[in-house]
């Protein structure tokens, strides 16, 4: 083999390598992109619908303004 066809040859495998990684990247970029929509079209359907996800409840519950059950205390101090 003349060094023209050696160099040919070398050149095609590193160009094939390099088109495989960038194909990889690609796939990866694709897989992010699609749960990232998965997630937002998750978000859009729960804000549509009103449903709260259960972690957004269970803080709301935390920091809710309702009024407790339990006797106020100047009930409690006019009680025989």
């Amino acid at each position: 083999m003349s060094v023209d066809r050696t160099q040919k040859k070398v050149s095609a495998i590193g160009a094939n390598s390099k088109k495989a990684n960038l194909e990889v990247e690609f796939k990866k970029m694709e897989e992010e992109l699609k749960t990232k929509k998965a997630q937002y079209t998750e978000k859009m359907k729960n804000k549509t619908t009103g449903n709260m996800p259960l972690q957004h409840l269970y803080q709301h519950n935390l920091t809710s303004t309702t009024p407790s059950l339990a006797a106020p205390s100047n009930l409690a101090r006019t009680m025989p």
